[in-house]
């Protein structure tokens, strides 16, 4: 489990962290121990937890180190859709699944898809056009605002595509 614990995605990663945690007590009927290793059936499962940063720099490093070192047979993380694209070839390379979670880039299942890749969040699209269904019918016109990174782009992209199908106009955009 990739996950980012720095600055504000902190909660972000605290929040896949606890979650992935109480899933995987929830299928093993009891709690893990203070290792994070899990008992299901017959298979003892160990949860290893790291700090990406939301760098994808130190996430292939750390990623390659759990494939490499610990000899993992999944990846699941991280939070930054930016470091989620080099965890996705990481996992391709070395033929690993990857669940994605929260990261919510449209490219991680879209452009970057690979058989890899196993999403269970919601994506840029997901939040664009539920929001612009319903802001459409009170507003015309928008400006939007949005960070210059992977989830800045694919959510400026979802927002002027989902407002623009529900009648919507964008007079600026600031990335």
């Amino acid at each position: 489990l990739i996950t980012d614990k720095t600055g504000a995605l902190a909660l972000y990663g605290e929040m896949i962290e606890r979650s992935f945690l109480l899933g995987m007590e929830y299928m093993a009927g009891a709690p893990g121990t203070a290792e994070n290793v899990f008992q299901v059936d017959d298979c003892q499962i160990e949860v290893l937890i790291r700090d990406d940063q939301s760098n994808p720099e130190v996430t292939a490093t750390v990623a390659r180190e759990l494939i490499d070192v610990e000899n993992v047979d999944l990846l699941v993380g991280t939070t930054s859709s930016g470091a989620t694209a080099t965890l996705q070839q990481v996992a391709l390379d070395n033929d690993k699944v990857l669940i994605v979670a929260p990261a919510a880039a449209n490219e991680i299942t879209g452009a970057n898809f690979n058989d890899h890749t196993f999403r269970v969040s919601r994506t840029n699209y997901h939040d664009a056009v539920n929001q612009c269904e319903y802001m459409t019918q009170e507003y015309q016109k928008f400006v939007q605002i949005a960070p210059d990174y992977a989830f800045g782009w694919g959510g400026a992209q979802a927002f002027r595509d989902a407002c623009t199908y529900f009648g919507g106009e964008f007079v600026a955009d600031d990335i």
